[in-house]
């Protein structure tokens, strides 16, 4: 009985025996990139970002022997067109923001919900006087008909301009957009050390202004008509940025891109003042703010280029013709003013001569 029972088991126990050495450690699996630059399969990482802003972006498919990367600009998945972006060294751009604060419900459907998934508040961009606040919100889709060749942060959600969300799913581009909430604030300076008094009076009568004493300066020299852009020292995309002309405060309310599809002068989302085109009355000193301190004072100055043409509508050219217009009027009263003295006189010396 026993030895009909163990001829029964001896193929289950070999075959347990063959299995347990067949199978491999984990330390004895091959390594793929040792043989291999790089895998030989795509990978497709979904990054959203604002528009204007500075984000990087990170290449997890490079093995440890690689030491340049070069990169590749697509626009669309199935197109032909490729750009190469690299530098000298192999490294390039750039991503933003895995500080989602609060999401909001936009437009559902049986297939998707589209929701908008925003940043914290930012800091109060400026101090001792009315500043704002800001946040971004950028639009996120949930759904379980995502192409799954995109790895996304969780599964099922996805950015939506990304290539993951279907076509046939026809968003609206009126919600698809970022976001920008921006509230109002005014919170305390904080107490610096106080110069002595020699010092400050130095930097005082250096200065044009009180506002600016004791920041870097900047100069930046520019063409009448050109197309520029400010940008503050040491800021990042994330900073909160503010600008203020001379004393005039540039509050994101009222120049923030897109508020106006007419506006000359703007604050980007990245919060670069930008100038579309300069003209000669854009002049002067323009402070930055970042982080709720004032950082640098910038000298912008506007010039005509040689070979120049003055239009009639230049301002230089009005100004230009109003001062030659205002005086020929005032040489011209003169000179009328002598004549009728002079008549005046040679009149009144005639009545007084005796009549013969």
């Amino acid at each position: 009985m026993t030895v009909a029972l163990e001829m029964l088991l001896f193929p289950f126990y070999f075959g347990l025996i063959v299995l347990l050495f067949a199978q491999e450690s984990p330390e004895e699996k091959e390594n793929i990139f040792a043989k291999k630059a790089g895998p030989a399969f795509f990978r497709f990482e979904n990054v959203a970002s604002l528009a204007d802003v500075t984000v990087e972006l990170p290449c997890r498919c490079k093995s440890e022997e690689a030491y340049s990367v070069v990169w590749h600009y697509q626009r669309h998945l199935a197109s032909k067109d490729s750009t190469v972006i690299t530098d000298f060294e192999g490294v390039s751009v750039i991503d933003t923001a895995k500080n989602p604060s609060t999401s909001r419900g936009s437009e559902q459907s049986p297939h998707f919900i589209v929701f908008n998934r925003y940043w914290r508040w930012s800091v109060c961009d400026r101090c001792g006087v009315p500043g704002e606040l800001t946040r971004v919100g950028l639009c996120y889709l949930r759904s379980d008909y995502l192409n799954i060749r995109y790895r996304t942060s969780k599964r099922g959600i996805a950015s939506c301009g990304s290539p993951a969300v279907p076509r046939r799913f026809q968003l609206d581009d009126s919600l698809t957009g970022a976001k920008l909430e921006v509230r109002e604030c005014q919170v305390p300076c904080p107490a610096e050390p106080r110069l002595p008094s020699k010092e400050a009076a130095i930097l005082e009568f250096l200065s044009d202004s009180t506002k600016g004493a004791g920041l870097p300066v900047y100069y930046q020299n520019h063409p009448v008509n050109a197309h520029i852009i400010l940008v503050c020292p040491g800021a990042n995309s994330r900073d909160a940025v503010a600008w203020d002309q001379g004393e005039k405060r540039m509050l994101r309310r009222r120049f923030m891109e897109g508020v106006s599809k007419t506006m000359r002068v703007y604050i980007d989302g990245g919060g670069r003042l930008h100038f579309h085109p300069v003209l000669l009355n854009d002049k002067g000193s323009y402070y930055c703010w970042l982080q709720g301190k004032l950082a640098a004072d910038i000298r912008l100055s506007i010039y005509h280029p040689l070979g120049y043409q003055f239009q009639p509508t230049d301002p230089r050219t009005v100004d230009f013709l109003r001062a030659t217009l205002i005086t020929y009027a005032g040489f011209t009263s003169v000179f009328v003013l002598f004549l009728v003295g002079r008549c005046s006189i040679r009149y009144t010396r005639m009545s007084r001569k005796p009549k013969m």
